[in-house]
């Protein structure tokens, strides 16, 4: 129905969410996948060229692209999810551009949706230069909170129950839910639940299933929460307390709360426009309050310090060498606020700890060979080779002492990298986190004589 009121031959809907691709081949056969799907009811044969390409299936789809173009028909892609590949994967440039040559064709034709542009929520920098954010329109439609004028379609499966709503009971909707579609969703669930056929629902049965729509659904408003950026519902508490303006907090915060639903802005007067929330942001106000202090101006560096002390005290080890670098952090968070010269010296000695115990989880004998395998590789990639062969012949084939911490991060660095990483013990977010380590607690990027502010050392 919806393709031939549109003018559209085919109209598929793929969900990213789940299944999600992470590498351009999977990417690409499963966009292959539903563009068969969405072609195969009105021309089987072009459908099963795709689905029978195999490795060729990229040229294939263009192939057939190509031929629906010349015969004007057209397929809708609507994607749900987009931005999650965006943000949790590595796909290249070179497939965002691909996309983009077919989206340029007449028959095929691209919809999605997501919280923020799509070129802000890129993985990598290397796909944010492609132009395939180009074919997207340059002012998207934004979707905001559903709106009174929107009940009647919204309500329609209760109205064909014949239950009617008063006004003020629409108006409490609205006042519980803030249009938020999943909340509107909820409650209206609720109501259909406690509805017999031709009943008519007034302000006080709503406010009956809201207490217990807050209730049944207390996990999906948890998690509704979560997705509120931290800034934000600090904002919905300085709203709720009246301390709050547009110009304090600037036009794109308060147009975000807007957008969501949960505030409304009447001449630059902001008030909270969801109970629902409301009623969440009283149970949470506490622990947002004892958050928001931590980062009080003057109150950063002993908070933090607290914070990171309470938490290496709910680590217990067993193991000497993790027992050591336990240690070493104690005496690191000690030093932080008095003399942060002596806590960076602390972060280099914890960086070799940990280094030795990463090289006792690749080889827990005394002798600490490198595996056969980071050999072979290191031996036949001539980049890797080339950079640190050498230095490791130097040290017999084992691996390096850790107190040469560049030679030891290089070969993190080689051990972790891309999907078929060479170590089954040590992370990529290790290396990262070890190299961070080291640039911080490297004396050349502290010259001159500078002072080390304590929030730097915490920080970092």
């Amino acid at each position: 129905m919806l393709s031939q009121q549109v003018g559209y031959a085919g109209v598929v809907y793929w969900d990213l969410k789940h299944n999600t691709p992470r590498e351009d081949d999977v990417f690409t056969k499963q966009l292959a996948g539903k563009l068969a799907e969405a072609i195969q009811p009105f021309d089987k044969n072009l459908s099963d060229e795709i689905t029978a390409a195999g490795e060729s299936v990229g040229d294939v789809v263009k192939t057939v692209l190509s031929l629906l173009s010349d015969d004007k028909k057209r397929i809708l892609l609507i994607i749900n999810g987009l931005d999650k590949v965006l943000s949790s994967s590595s796909i290249s440039r070179n497939f965002w551009d691909y996309i983009r040559d077919l989206a340029l064709g007449y028959s095929l034709r691209i919809v999605t949706g997501s919280q923020k542009p799509l070129r802000e929520i890129c993985f990598t920098k290397e796909s944010q230069t492609s132009d395939f954010w180009e074919i997207f329109a340059q002012r998207p439609v934004r979707l905001g909170p559903l709106q009174s004028k929107d009940f009647d379609h919204i309500a329609e499966p209760l109205k064909s129950r014949q239950i009617e709503f008063t006004e003020d009971a629409i108006a409490s909707v609205f006042r519980w839910t803030g249009g938020v579609p999943l909340l509107l969703a909820a409650l209206l669930n609720e109501v259909s639940g406690i509805s017999a056929k031709g009943c008519q629902v007034n302000e006080k049965d709503i406010d009956k299933c809201g207490d217990s729509m807050m209730i049944n659904i207390s996990e999906v408003l948890d998690s509704l929460w979560s997705r509120i950026p931290f800034e934000s519902r600090v904002d919905l508490v300085a709203i709720r307390d009246g301390d709050i303006t547009v110009e304090s907090i600037g036009r794109g915060r308060a147009d975000y709360l807007v957008n969501a639903g949960f505030i409304t802005d009447i001449d630059n007067n902001l008030t909270l426009s969801c109970h629902a929330i409301e009623r969440v942001l009283a149970d949470k106000h506490q622990d947002l309050h004892s958050i928001n202090h931590l980062f009080t101006h003057g109150k950063y560096t002993s908070s933090m310090r607290d914070v990171l002390e309470l938490r290496l005290a709910g680590i217990s080890c067993t193991d000497a060498a993790l027992n050591r670098l336990r240690t070493l952090i104690g005496l690191m968070l000690a030093d932080i606020e008095t003399d942060t010269i002596a806590a960076l010296n602390h972060l280099r000695s914890v960086l070799e700890c940990s280094i030795d115990v990463i090289w006792y989880s690749e080889d827990p004998t005394t002798t600490r060979n490198l595996p056969g395998n980071f050999l072979t590789f290191l031996q036949t990639d001539n980049w890797w080779k080339e950079r640190l062969l050498e230095k490791i012949s130097n040290f017999g084939n084992t691996f390096p002492p850790s107190s040469e911490r560049a030679t030891c991060l290089t070969l993190i660095d080689m051990i972790t990298r891309g999907p078929n990483k060479l170590s089954s013990q040590v992370s990529r977010a290790s290396y990262i986190l070890l190299n961070h380590i080291k640039a911080t607690g490297d004396y050349t990027n502290h010259r001159d004589g500078s002072i080390i502010e304590s929030e730097f050392a915490i920080a970092n």
